[in-house]
């Protein structure tokens, strides 16, 4: 199970990434 802080950085990444119109 992922910890809390680590979802917290998962979603800033991705919305980054959103923003970006890029993807992993």
């Amino acid at each position: 199970m992922l910890s809390a802080a680590r979802l917290r950085l998962y979603h800033l990444l991705f919305d980054q990434n959103r923003r970006s119109g890029r993807r992993f």
